[in-house]
């Protein structure tokens, strides 16, 4: 159940940060640097590790709160910038992307990531309301859950971040504020996308700290596969992005994997497995 009491501490928390003009992704130039990362003489330099929010897709809230999009996709990227410290971590919103559940993100790379680090992609997969006949103020009781997916793509368009963040609410909708940002269902939604980002400022720092212990930072280790399939001509699809066709090379982080082949008029092909060096795959497709 929230209380408005820390709603209003969660909603203080992720907004008193950085304007929006300065937390906006503008991409990169090539061999340049985006203007959303150049620092100005009032302000600290930019932290290393780029974090990209593509714009929250809201899913069934937009009948509620169309521009809780753009909201959640600052809000977002300002938690990273409040907490993100430890992970070395800057969060810019990334409004230009495309919707974080557009069909552009089957394919890589998409126009306008250059020069991100991580590209966040947050769906609101659920958004479930019920009224029970209890009331308070003529106002009956509501229950509300929502799930949101967050996955984090690299530079390469690999998954490197996977998680579910989920939402609850019970309680009576409050008449002093009527708006949209404060009905259940916004409520609900926001506290999944706040734990989802949650996880994701773990994972960060888990990661900034497994590199500042090592003898000195790399780059992830790729190793480079062969893919090919009978018939040839099949989708590649790796952790759910389109990588190209088959026959094809691809260099790929040398960690569990799920590797898919679509073509169609044949069963898809999928395994999860760790890429090695030299790697080649070449499955029959059956009709």
């Amino acid at each position: 159940m929230i209380r408005p009491a820390s709603l209003v501490f969660c909603m203080l928390a992720v907004c008193a940060c950085t304007p929006r003009d300065r937390n906006t992704w503008h991409p990169a130039p090539p061999g340049g640097e985006s203007a959303a990362r150049i620092a100005r003489a009032d302000e600290p330099a930019p932290r290393h590790n780029v974090v990209v929010f593509a714009p929250v897709a809201i899913g069934a809230l937009a009948a509620i709160w169309p521009s809780a999009s753009e909201t959640f996709t600052y809000d977002l990227a300002d938690r990273i910038d409040v907490l993100g410290a430890k992970a070395d971590a800057d969060g810019l919103a990334g409004t230009a992307l495309p919707a974080s559940d557009d069909a552009a993100w089957r394919s890589w790379p998409v126009e306008g990531t250059r020069g991100a680090n991580l590209v966040v992609l947050t769906v609101v997969q659920s958004l479930e309301r019920r009224e029970e006949s209890a009331t308070s103020q003529g106002n009956r009781k509501v229950i509300c859950t929502a799930i949101v997916e967050m996955r984090a793509l690299d530079p390469y368009g690999n998954v490197v971040f996977s998680k579910r963040g989920r939402g609850d609410f019970e309680g009576f909708p409050s008449p002093k504020f009527p708006g949209p940002e404060a009905k259940p269902e916004s409520r609900t939604v926001w506290q999944a996308c706040s734990n989802a980002v949650g996880a994701l400022l773990e994972f960060l720092e888990k990661r900034n700290e497994a590199v500042a212990s090592g003898p000195a930072p790399t780059a992830e280790v790729l190793a480079e596969v062969t893919i090919d399939s009978d018939p040839p001509g099949a989708d590649v699809l790796i952790d759910g992005i389109f990588r190209g066709n088959t026959p094809c090379s691809l260099k790929l982080p040398m960690k569990r994997l799920a590797i898919r082949l679509e073509r169609n008029g044949h069963t898809p092909w999928e395994r999860v497995m760790v890429p090695e060096a030299g790697m080649k795959i070449r499955p029959v497709l059956d009709q």
